[in-house]
């Protein structure tokens, strides 16, 4: 791990069901290694399963909602300076919530038009968010993909994955919007009620579940422009890059959010360097593990850590891939028996 210290006791605030708490016991022999994974997966699957998604709500919590109609230089104003990644969007006209408004939904406007850097200063500084959503739709494809209330946990972690989204809200009969489910609420519900001491999977390595990315690990470095990163992102479907010296060890984490920091300043060119990029945003930690970590400490240290993802590195501190919370849901998702 990191050199930080962090305690591995992990506490929440949610609405649980204390029947959910028996944790079942692994099935054994093992034969195969499907087999294997099925059977060290089931006490996680039977938990996500029982639980429904209002049990994992915090008792309190909020709800960024914007109005359809809000500048386009307003929300992201106000989503960068409360350190927000993404907000739920209200229809006035429909009486409904219609979407979301993400960092991608930046991106993909700022790659169309890259050379345009006119056109997307009048797009930030006068259109709406509807006449931002109209553009990108065109772009990327927009679909409001949501679960109720009393559906099971499960059916989250499927539809984050098979819809390839973040951010999954959950909204009542009558339209109200209660919560966002993410893959880090997901991820602290089960670290705050699932024992891993009876959970035998989580004390495999990520070495020996091959959880996480290890093969064509994107990278790039200090001296590289912001565009050219952006670029990675979207064509390699990534949130975020290692940053690496010349030696090939990882100094920093370039993500997707970093750019809302460029462009509140009114950077829409992007073509300066990651290095002065970073000089824009508050000062962050790089957090790193090896891959022969175990899985229950690394998912206690994202959770804890409020994270989303590790560096994987070796003694040199060379990166060797990566591993996000994300990763860890997609394993649990292909490998269980349902």
């Amino acid at each position: 791990m990191s050199n930080e210290q962090y305690d591995d006791d992990l506490g929440g605030d949610f609405h649980h069901d204390p029947a959910s708490d028996q944790s079942p016991s692994t099935h054994s022999p093992i034969h195969s290694a499907s087999d294997k994974h099925h059977a060290l997966l089931a006490p996680i699957v039977s938990f996500f399963q029982r639980a429904k998604n209002f049990d994992s709500m915090p008792i309190s919590s909020k709800v960024i909602v914007f109005d359809i109609d809000i500048k386009v230089r307003d929300a992201f104003q106000v989503a960068s300076e409360n350190d927000i990644s993404f907000a739920s969007l209200w229809d006035s006209t429909k009486g409904e919530i219609v979407g979301m408004l993400t960092v991608t939904d930046l991106i993909a406007i700022l790659l169309y038009y890259h050379d345009k850097t006119s056109v997307i200063k009048d797009l930030i500084a006068k259109e709406s968010v509807r006449k931002w959503r109209e553009i990108g739709g065109r772009l990327r494809r927009q679909q409001l993909v949501n679960v109720g209330p009393e559906d099971s946990l499960w059916n989250s972690v499927v539809l984050l994955k098979q819809h390839k989204i973040h951010r999954l809200p959950v909204i009542t009969k009558g339209g109200a919007l209660l919560h966002i489910i993410t893959h880090s609420h997901l991820l602290a519900y089960m670290c705050s009620f699932l024992s891993f001491e009876t959970t035998e999977f989580f004390n495999h390595s990520l070495d020996t579940l091959s959880i996480g990315t290890y093969s064509n690990v994107i990278t790039a470095k200090s001296t590289d422009t912001v565009y050219h990163v952006i670029e990675l992102f979207s064509q390699h479907g990534v949130s975020a890059v290692p940053i690496v010296d010349e030696d090939g060890s990882v100094v920093d984490v370039y993500s997707r959010y970093d750019v809302v920091y460029l462009v509140r300043e009114g950077d829409y060119a992007l073509n300066c360097t990651i290095e002065d990029a970073l000089k824009t945003r508050p000062k962050s930690t790089v957090f790193t593990c090896t891959r022969y970590e175990t899985l229950g400490r690394v998912v206690r240290h994202l959770s804890k850590s409020r994270i989303h993802r590790l560096v994987i590195v070796d003694e040199q501190n060379h990166v060797e891939g990566v591993v996000s919370i994300s990763d860890i849901f997609s394993f649990f998702m292909e490998n269980a028996e349902v």
